[in-house]
């Protein structure tokens, strides 16, 4: 059997969507991708860019303020990944639209709560 393409009910193979719900919810949710895509890459690219500027400053010049930039980089990533879950293509085809927002969800408090234990190792520790 095919599987819905939002919510991942089995389905009849002349259908994409299980109902008119799934359906309405993916072109949503297909919508807001499209609309978002370019701004949700320039905010990765230049937080991942600052993550690796933030070890490079942790390792050779001041760790404290290498690991502070490090947790605050870390949590506007999983800001982003909360506001806009948008999964990788392959990972929505796989897992579909439902289950690849959850894990995406997912990885967003994961990155918050990498946020949070840097920057108390920051504060704290070193």
């Amino acid at each position: 059997m095919k599987q819905c393409e939002y919510c991942a009910r089995e389905i009849d193979y002349s259908k994409q969507y299980c109902c008119d719900e799934c359906e309405k919810n993916a072109k949503i949710f297909f919508n807001k991708e499209k609309r978002s895509e370019k701004i949700v890459s320039a905010v990765n690219c230049i937080a991942f860019l600052g993550i690796m500027v933030s070890v490079i400053i942790a390792i050779a010049f001041m760790p404290k303020l290498g690991a502070l930039c490090c947790a605050a980089f870390l949590f506007i990533i999983g800001i982003i990944f909360a506001i806009f879950p948008f999964a990788p293509e392959s990972i929505t085809k796989k897992y579909k639209i439902k289950k690849a927002v959850l894990l995406m969800r997912i990885f967003a408090l994961l990155f918050v709560i990498a946020s949070v234990i840097l920057l108390l190792v920051g504060l704290f520790v070193l």
